[in-house]
């Protein structure tokens, strides 16, 4: 049975140009429709493998229309294509459930073979692309471990780990002497610079972070 492909995409020449090149190149069968609205209404009607989706569309981007698109039917591939750069958003297109992406400026070989790796469930990056994101994934670690040495203060430390025992306000004050409203701005502080808005999440942020050690949490 021939992969059933949709390309969506506001621009009818670059639709039906790639529809035309990938049903003369490949054994499936493609749709094109020109609106994230039309491509919700047939993947309600119809099972689609592939959708190969413009990024900047109006009314929904391809993020957006991905995320609809996956909770009408979960197995959906979906691969972005766009003409903008779109490495500074990987993050965002992961959380987006987004399978794969190529640069329209790429060429019908290329298109095809990253197709065919997804209709196969391999997704292809390139080795240019791959390297790059393995020194943004150690910055970030270098980041993650300044402010975990310099960041938090001792103070702020012991503070952790005595709500991590389930100290109360009160406790807190008597152990640290300081008044109740001092703790709850204390507590305030501590949320602000671990980004968080609650003690259970600033315990959970703290043990991963390495602040105190997973074994004195007891909320």
């Amino acid at each position: 049975m021939y992969s059933h492909i949709l390309i969506v995409d506001d621009h009818p020449a670059v639709g039906i140009g790639t529809k035309d090149m990938l049903e003369r190149n490949m054994r499936v069968r493609v749709s094109f429709v020109q609106s994230a609205k039309l491509a919700l209404e047939m993947i309600s009607r119809q099972r689609v493998d592939i959708v190969l989706c413009d990024w900047q569309m109006p009314v929904m981007n391809g993020m957006e229309l991905c995320t609809l698109l996956k909770d009408k039917q979960p197995d959906v591939k979906v691969m972005l294509y766009s003409g903008y750069e779109m490495e500074p958003h990987i993050n965002e297109m992961m959380d987006a459930k987004i399978n794969g992406f190529i640069d329209k400026a790429s060429s019908s070989d290329e298109l095809i073979l990253s197709i065919q790796s997804m209709i196969q469930g391999y997704a292809l990056v390139p080795i240019e692309l791959l390297q790059r994101l393995r020194i943004m994934d150690i910055r970030a670690f270098q980041k993650l471990m300044q402010k975990q040495n310099s960041y938090i203060t001792d103070k702020e430390k012991e503070l952790l780990e005595a709500i991590s025992h389930g100290y109360s306000n009160r406790e807190l004050a008597d152990k640290f002497h300081i008044s109740q409203r001092g703790v709850e701005y204390q507590l305030s502080k501590l949320f602000d610079k671990l980004e968080v808005r609650s003690r259970a999440k600033a315990i959970t942020v703290a043990i991963e972070l390495g602040y105190i050690p997973a074994k004195t949490s007891k909320m």
